[in-house]
């Protein structure tokens, strides 16, 4: 993935843009807080995932990362 696709405020070709990175307790992966422009969704995905992810509520989009809320940490 390029350096572009790790930085908070970047947005990819589905309109989906980084808002934060995301630490899930337990868990070493990196992780990304994405928000969907058109509409308006947030959800967590993988890191290989942001330069081609799509919303997980529309637009065929795959499911995002199941995760308890209790456990995410947003990093701006």
């Amino acid at each position: 993935m390029s350096e572009m696709g790790r930085q908070v405020g970047y947005m990819n070709a589905h309109h989906q843009r980084v808002i934060a990175r995301a630490i899930i307790r337990g868990e070493p992966a990196m992780r990304f807080v994405m928000w969907c422009a058109s509409c308006g969704h947030h959800y967590v995905t993988d890191e290989g995932e942001v330069v081609r992810r799509r919303c997980p509520n529309h637009d065929n989009g795959w499911p995002a990362i199941a995760s308890d809320s209790r456990r995410v940490e947003w990093v701006t």
